[in-house]
């Protein structure tokens, strides 16, 4: 959000206005107001509560994958052909990769995945052990505790949501030019980073309410921005 204040004090002032766009590119235009509230509109001041469950039984909605790798595991198509011509046997390590960006405009990426490997199975495969090495290395050398204590655990994610059964994914971030944020199911055969949210367990019901005029009309005065554009969070949604 662009947001320019061009006064502020502890007092009380009669003439306040408001400048709205109507859109990014357009000369704004005066609003007069008689008191601006802290989601910049002419209302009562009226803060929402902070909750840390919904209000009615709804699948919870969780963060993607967060692998702190350094780019060693994740590729684009053309990387893991490249890769697997080396090392064939990784086939079956390898899942579709879905964060905001790939999600909204269809790009291909993909994961390799070796959380459920067996060490034995690994030492055979010279080039992910590799990969894995580098992993425990970044890891050690970063400057985040957390971070080093996972070096021991390297070819785990540092946050791991898989779902086991079809989930719906939220991207974080998206236009404000659409009026509505795009939302999709996936399988559970693609693994999604935190750049998007997961929700399992999510039904048509589920989608059709995130996707409602109702909902985005909420979600436009209250959610983040980033620039414009929206900023999704779990709090937006039932």
């Amino acid at each position: 959000m662009h947001c320019i204040i061009i006064g502020f004090g502890a007092g009380d002032v009669k003439n306040k206005t408001i400048f709205e766009y109507a859109d990014p590119k357009s000369e704004p235009h005066a609003i007069a107001a008689t008191n601006i509230n802290p989601y910049l509109v002419d209302a009562p001041d009226v803060v929402l509560p902070s909750r840390n469950r919904a209000l009615c039984d709804v699948p919870e909605i969780g963060i993607g994958n967060k692998p702190i790798d350094g780019g060693q595991y994740l590729f684009t198509t053309e990387e893991k052909t490249e890769f697997l011509e080396r090392e064939p046997g990784a086939a079956k390590y390898i899942r579709r990769w879905i964060g905001s960006d790939e999600f909204l405009n269809g790009y291909e990426r993909w994961c390799l995945w070796l959380g459920e490997a067996k060490p034995e199975e690994l030492r055979k495969l010279p080039e992910v052990i590799q990969r894995v090495e580098a992993v425990r290395k970044l890891r050690l050398e970063s400057k985040s505790a957390p971070t080093r204590k996972l070096a021991s655990m390297p070819t785990r994610f540092h946050v791991e949501n898989i779902p086991s059964s079809p989930f719906l994914v939220i991207p974080k971030v998206s236009s404000e030019r659409r009026r509505f944020i795009p939302m999709g199911f996936m399988q559970p055969d693609t693994l999604c980073s935190d750049l998007v949210f997961v929700a399992p367990n999510a039904t048509l019901f589920h989608l059709g309410v995130l996707s409602s005029t109702m909902h985005m009309a909420w979600v436009r005065y209250t959610c983040g921005r980033l620039e414009s554009r929206y900023r999704y969070f779990q709090g937006h949604c039932l």
